[in-house]
C-alpha cells in the first residue's frame, strides 16, 4: 500500500497552499491544502516495481501518491509540473517514474496519455 511504501522510504514531500487571508501561502501560514506530492529516491526503474521500496536515495526519483483538492483548479498538475521541473534541474536525477491505478480511464473516451494529464 501507499502507507507502507511510505514507511520504508526517506519520502519527500511538495505541497501546494491556498494563500491566507494575507496573501501569504508560506509553510507558516494557515492556508489551505490544495494538493500534495510524496516522492522517494531509490537505486532503479525495476525498485518501482516492488511491492517493498528502501528508498535509498538512488539515481530514480518515484512518484509515489499525488493527492489534490478537486476544487484546486488544477492544483495537482501544477505540483506535478514543478516536481518533474525540480527533477530535471538535479543534476542527481536520472529519471522520474510513477505507477498510477487508471481505475476510470476504461470508461473514458481519452487516450490514456490524455487521461494521465487530466
Amino acid at each position: 500500500t501507499i502507507m507502507q511504501r511510505l514507511s520504508y522510504t526517506h519520502a519527500e514531500t511538495f505541497v501546494v497552499e491556498a494563500a491566507d487571508s494575507r496573501g501569504t501561502g508560506s509553510s507558516s501560514s494557515s492556508g489551505r491544502l490544495l494538493a500534495a506530492l510524496y516522492a522517494a529516491r531509490i537505486a532503479s526503474e525495476d525498485e518501482a516495481r516492488s511491492e517493498i521500496c528502501v528508498g535509498n536515495g538512488g539515481s530514480v526519483m518515484q512518484i509515489i501518491a499525488l493527492s489534490a483538492d478537486p476544487e484546486g483548479q488544477g492544483a495537482g498538475a501544477l505540483l506535478r509540473d514543478f516536481v518533474l521541473q525540480f527533477a530535471r534541474l538535479d543534476s542527481t536525477v536520472h529519471s522520474v517514474v510513477g505507477i498510477t491505478r487508471c481505475e476510470g480511464w476504461r470508461a473514458s473516451t481519452a487516450s490514456l496519455e490524455d487521461y494521465v494529464a487530466q
